[in-house]
């Protein structure tokens, strides 16, 4: 059960809810990539996808690819990218749940 309860000196009693962490076990490999990268996840039930945001170090995003539920592996190419280091986020929903770099090789 994902909740807390805590019984005051009054005896009266308050729930809060915890969010469960809807993907666990992500990976990003190979790092450095040349022609394409994978990203490995599981989504929980509860989640229709994800997604995975690419920015360079000044933070403005380059690309952004889909994460679905049904698939446990997303493989990116990188044909379009340039050589250089970038800052990958993975979100379930609003929720982020990684964060790394990426370096990209040719």
């Amino acid at each position: 059960n994902n909740r807390i309860r805590k019984v005051s000196n009054m005896g009266t009693m308050t729930a809060i809810n915890i969010p469960s962490t809807p993907m666990v076990n992500i990976k990003v490999y190979p790092n450095p990539a040349s022609s394409n990268f994978t990203v490995s996840y599981h989504l929980s039930k509860n989640e229709s996808g994800g997604k995975i945001i690419l920015t360079d170090l000044t933070g403005s995003t380059i690309a952004a690819y889909t994460l679905f539920a049904q698939n446990h592996e997303t493989v990116v190419n990188t044909e379009d990218l340039q050589p250089g280091v970038y800052i990958y986020k993975i979100y379930a929903g609003n929720q982020l749940l990684q964060t790394g770099k990426l370096t990209i090789i040719r």
